[in-house]
């Protein structure tokens, strides 16, 4: 007997443009204490965000719902181009377990005055899952904008 491979759902890809040049959105974007005001979208506490911005460096965020659920997001850095590409893992953990790990790429493309955002997130086993980070991201741009004014 063989064992099964779980596959994957389609990858999940979210795009914005946003009022800043590139080097000003990665900073935003790899700034713990920034990370704390839009990491999760308005209603989540971020009380904690660690990171260690090099290759091989982890980052940890630590979150709580607006129900009171606690959870924590952590991952290491597999690529970095500062400041047009991020790469990392994703993992969450919380009162339901620890979830398979993820991928994360993340473009900051150069429009002049403004940047595209581009993420792809891949490696879900559940379309559900992958429904729940698309909220979830939007939901980081809705809250990620406003601190670039």
């Amino acid at each position: 007997m063989s064992a099964e491979i779980p596959s994957t759902v389609p990858a999940l890809e979210v795009r914005r443009r946003v009022p800043a040049p590139p080097t000003i959105v990665f900073d935003t974007w790899t700034d713990p204490e920034q990370v704390r005001h839009w990491l999760g979208g308005s209603a989540m506490n971020v009380p904690h965000a660690s990171i260690d911005l090099r290759v091989g460096g982890e980052y940890e965020y630590k979150l709580l719902s607006p129900e009171g659920v606690n959870s924590r997001i952590l991952g290491t850095f597999l690529a970095i181009q500062k400041p047009q590409q991020l790469v990392y893992t994703w993992i969450v953990e919380n009162d339901a377990g620890r979830s398979p790990e993820t991928t994360v790429s993340i473009e900051f493309l150069d429009l002049g005055d403004e940047t595209e955002i581009v993420i792809v997130h891949e490696g879900f086993l559940d379309v559900g899952v992958r429904a729940a980070h698309e909220q979830g991201w939007v939901g980081c741009f809705d809250a990620f904008v406003p601190l670039l004014n």
